[in-house]
């Protein structure tokens, strides 16, 4: 059995993250992420068992980061706006600070077939803390909508796109214009 390299490892799933953003989760080979990484494709599989297993691993390792922090920053001893707000600015936070992982992370989300149904079940466990706080605001009426899929939307396209466009140009999200946009999506859909 060969030797588990952490750092061949790293430069694998950094291999994913990049031909995902530059290609799409859809035109991904193993031979295209052994090229990239400089690899060969055999090392992938001392890894990985197959393409679905390793992207299915590395998405629930992106939940895992862009969740991480996420409960203490929505506590219930908040204002409920107040909560909501914080935890639309925890996730702009974590797609400005890991943009390819955040790209990867909506990719996988587009195209669920692309990993196992069991992997989709762990992460919406990882995401349970934002989905309880959304059923909380259904229950007290705080949403202008109670279609959960409409305000996921409304949040996060528009910080997205924000993120992606300073990414493309090298720079980053200017504060104030991150802080005016989290203001206005959250008091448009928070009552």
């Amino acid at each position: 059995m060969r030797k588990i390299d952490e750092a061949k490892r790293k430069l694998v799933i950094q291999a994913v993250f990049e031909i995902t953003y530059d290609e799409g989760i859809t035109n991904l080979s193993i031979g295209k992420i052994a090229k990239r990484a400089g690899v060969s494709k055999a090392t992938i599989y001392v890894y990985f068992e197959n393409k679905t297993d390793m992207l299915g691993k590395i998405y629930l390792e992106v939940k895992r980061l862009t969740d991480e922090g996420l409960s203490a920053k929505i506590d219930s001893s908040l204002p409920y706006k107040k909560r909501v707000r914080n935890g639309v600015e925890h996730f702009a936070n974590r797609f400005i600070s890991y943009p390819l992982q955040a790209n990867f992370m909506r990719a996988v989300q587009a195209n669920p077939s692309e990993v196992e149904p069991e992997i989709l079940k762990s992460s919406e466990k990882l995401a349970q803390p934002i989905m309880d706080l959304f059923n909380e605001g259904v229950e007290k009426g705080y949403w202008i909508t109670n279609d959960q899929r409409i305000v996921i939307s409304i949040l996060f396209s528009p910080i997205a796109q924000l993120i992606e466009y300073y990414f493309k140009k090298g720079q980053s999200v200017p504060e104030k214009q991150l802080t005016e946009m989290l203001d206005i999506l959250v008091n448009s859909l928070v009552e």
